[in-house]
């Protein structure tokens, strides 16, 4: 049975409430390369290794002309892969001819497919990691993008607010206000509400909405 080691982080409350809450975060095990794919794939089919890594490259380069075109690229079996993009302005004016100029690649967002969702997620279980104290690593924007998508995704509404990020990233309430002018700036969220009530939620590029039929696990 496939296991998976988790740990906690304190889950960021209201100013009037005074219980304690934590939500789970995976504990990372090992990291599987290209090396641990083809030793998979060299005894579960007729291909050699030579086969299965002219077969990465060839993807690898398929994917990049595929993306650099704007097309969406579906992988059969695990998901689809587009383009992220931003603009390194403020873009105030729809109609501005030299809206191009600012533009550029952010990264690549992946959508897996429902299937591959409810393969991974039978007969999981799950095993409380000892000793594990973290402190939440710093998130690159490309990571910063995917646990809000994921949290969304997971049936969260899209308007965000400070302790929805906090819960998200699980950075502390200084962290994340620390962060939160960096990532408007950078295109990565927009603040919307009144200053004493603000909310934010993704950029249109983006922007994802909450599953209404989650995967049971």
């Amino acid at each position: 049975m496939p296991t998976i080691e988790f740990d906690l982080h304190e889950t960021p409350h209201a100013a009037n409430s005074a219980a304690e809450s934590y939500f789970p975060v995976v504990v990372e095990r090992n990291k599987v390369t290209e090396h641990h794919i083809c030793e998979y794939a060299m005894t579960s089919t007729t291909l050699n290794e030579a086969d299965i890594k002219a077969a990465f490259s060839m993807l690898s380069q398929y994917l990049a002309e595929r993306l650099a075109n704007g097309d969406r690229v579906e992988l059969p079996g695990i998901g689809s892969l587009v383009l992220r993009i931003g603009s390194d302005e403020p873009i105030t004016d729809c109609d501005d001819k030299q809206i191009a100029r600012n533009l550029n690649v952010r990264g690549i967002t992946f959508t897996p497919k429902k299937e591959l969702m409810q393969t991974i997620s039978q007969d999981i279980h799950f095993h409380r990691a000892k000793n594990i104290h973290q402190t939440a690593p710093a998130l690159t924007d490309d990571e910063l993008v995917g646990r809000l998508q994921a949290y969304i995704l997971a049936g969260h509404q899209t308007d965000l607010t400070r302790a929805d990020i906090q819960k998200a990233t699980g950075y502390s309430k200084t962290r994340t206000n620390t962060n939160l002018p960096g990532w408007i700036e950078r295109g990565l969220l927009i603040k919307l509400g009144i200053p004493r009530a603000p909310y934010y939620r993704l950029a249109p590029e983006f922007a994802v909405e909450p599953q209404t039929d989650d995967v049971q696990a």
